[in-house]
């Protein structure tokens, strides 16, 4: 079996219970990481842009039978947040091995 090799260890804060985790990155290609569950970046508005994008109006466009609204203008984001939930919070109460972080007595009868 082949070892994989250890690119670098991070240290991140859960955004759902804010639990520090330790994340461990592999140097393949595939960016497997382990330790933590990554959902990309999360772009962060101003209340002066989110007030631009609500007063633009929206538009209707159809696709495949289904008709969606959007808003005319998109708000810029000024800085970018990543992502991160622990495993106990990813899993939540589906697994046994890692109970919910929320609730101490979750498993208790």
């Amino acid at each position: 079996m082949k070892t994989k090799e250890l690119f670098r260890k991070i240290v991140r804060d859960c955004a759902d219970c804010g639990k520090k985790m330790t994340v461990y990155i592999y140097a393949d290609k595939n960016k497997i990481n382990r330790g933590g569950h990554y959902f990309g970046k999360i772009g962060i508005c101003s209340k002066k842009e989110k007030d631009k994008e609500s007063k633009s109006g929206t538009k209707k466009w159809k696709m495949d039978g289904h008709t969606f609204y959007s808003y005319k203008y998109e708000a810029k984001p000024y800085k970018y947040l990543e992502h991160w939930e622990c495993p106990t919070c990813y899993w939540g109460s589906r697994n046994t091995k890692f109970p919910p972080c929320n609730t101490s007595t979750a498993f208790s009868r």
